[in-house]
């Protein structure tokens, strides 16, 4: 019996949330189509089905990842302004995300396997990480101490860039003193109001 569009959706979606997790965890190279399709308990011939190559599905990957990891982290829709930047930043830089004990951020465990992958790749990458600059800059607030748009680049960078550069240390100790910097830093930066100039006298 042919399966219905319903359920090869679901299929495609299985290969593309073992894809997403098993990339995330060991990189591309690591990963070939035979372990993604035992991981996700289909057979290989259904992934021909689906994608046309171990790239291609790398590709779609980063989106899912993207999306399992945005609702992983989803805050309530009443948490605003700097409530749900912190909150926000302190669901994001923790040592269990950093272990990969919670559903991993694609683009702080994918950062250097993606430097090496083909403008397409590159391009999606670019794409999850305007959208990630976005949420932060949806909650700035207007006395931000710099450009919002330009502020939300840079917290985003340091937010990724801690836990990418957090996986790359080899004691507990580090890991958390990096994450606790980054953490001070977030909060300074979001806080901090924008210095006013000073009123000229009036000559009398």
């Amino acid at each position: 019996m042919p399966k219905t569009k319903e359920q090869k959706q679901q299929t495609r979606e299985k290969i593309l949330n073992s894809a997403a997790h098993l990339f995330c965890q060991y990189g591309y190279d690591a990963i070939s189509i035979d372990d993604l399709m035992q991981d996700a308990k289909l057979t290989r011939g259904a992934f021909y089905a689906h994608f046309e190559s171990k790239s291609d599905v790398y590709l779609h990957a980063l989106s899912t990842a993207a999306a399992n990891a945005i609702a992983y982290r989803a805050i309530p829709a009443d948490v605003e302004g700097r409530d749900w930047l912190n909150t926000f930043v302190e669901g994001y830089l923790n040592l269990p995300h950093v272990r990969e004990e919670t559903v991993s951020c694609p683009m702080a465990f994918l950062i250097s396997d993606v430097a090496s992958r083909e403008a397409k790749v590159k391009k999606a990458y670019s794409k999850m990480f305007k959208g990630f600059s976005q949420l932060i800059l949806n909650h700035l607030s207007d006395d931000s101490m710099m450009d919002k748009q330009a502020m939300s680049i840079a917290l985003s960078a340091l937010l990724v860039g801690t836990v990418a550069i957090a996986r790359t240390q080899d004691n507990a100790q580090a890991q958390e003193v990096l994450i606790e910097s980054s953490k001070q830093l977030f909060k300074v930066m979001t806080q901090c109001q924008p210095h006013e100039k000073a009123k000229p006298e009036l000559a009398i």
